[in-house]
C-alpha cells in the first residue's frame, strides 16, 4: 500500500471524499475503491465520517479472506455508489 498521496493514472475515475457527513461522495458500505497512489482496489466495510475512519480490506476477496484495516477517509479515493461483482 503506498503512501505517498499520488494519484494513479489510468481508465478508472477518482473522486476524493470529503469529510462530511452530508457529502454525497463519502463511500457506503459495500461500494469498492481504491487509496491514493495505489492500484488496489478495496471494499468498503464500515465507515465513521464524524471520526473521519473507514475500514476496508482487499478486492477481490483472497481464498483464505482478506484483512479488514482502518483508514482516514481523506486517503481514499473511489467511483461513488460502485458495489463490486462476485469474484471470478
Amino acid at each position: 500500500m503506498n503512501s505517498h498521496g499520488s494519484e494513479a493514472s489510468g481508465a478508472w475515475s477518482y473522486y476524493p471524499f470529503r469529510m462530511t457527513t452530508a457529502s454525497p461522495l463519502l463511500p457506503h458500505q459495500g461500494d469498492t475503491v481504491r487509496i491514493a497512489g495505489d492500484e488496489q482496489l478495496y471494499q468498503v466495510i464500515g465507515v465513521d465520517a464524524s471520526h473521519d475512519r473507514c475500514w476496508l480490506r482487499a478486492w477481490p476477496l483472497g481464498r483464505h479472506g482478506s484483512q479488514v484495516f482502518e483508514i482516514s477517509l481523506q486517503q481514499v479515493v473511489a467511483k461513488p455508489h460502485h458495489r463490486p461483482g462476485r469474484p471470478a
